[in-house]
């Protein structure tokens, strides 16, 4: 019987840390499909990086919205998985990753500092 169970609960846990890499794989292959409208956006000043780790538009051109939305949403995913591994909050996880963004941003982005106020870099 435990041998019965054991064997269910391996493939259970082979399935899922399956579906867990797939999943992460998925999102990788979003952000990358992605970073090239991105990078361009920001290039031209149309959206920046917010000092909660997600992106914003900085004017009225919404060019990208779709895009944009996405790459939110996918961030805000990979913050949760974060913050349950680590216990720690999501937003205190974006906020973290925000500053790794400031150190890596290239020159001329726009960035939000932790105060609230943008920048250029």
């Amino acid at each position: 019987m435990y041998k019965k169970l054991f064997f269910q609960l391996f493939a259970l846990f082979f399935l899922l840390s399956f579906s867990v890499a797939a999943y992460a794989e998925d999102l990788k292959a979003g952000f990358r499909a992605r970073k090239p409208t991105i990078d361009s956006l920001k290039d031209r000043g149309i959206v920046g990086e917010n000092n909660r780790g997600f992106l914003e538009f900085v004017g009225p051109n919404k060019e990208g919205v779709n895009i944009i939305q996405e790459d939110n949403a996918a961030r805000g995913k990979v913050y949760n998985q974060i913050g349950q591994r680590t216990g720690s909050a999501p937003d205190e996880v974006g906020r973290q990753r925000s500053l790794q963004i400031i150190n890596r941003a290239k020159k001329g982005h726009i960035l939000q500092d932790p105060s609230g106020r943008r920048f250029r870099k």
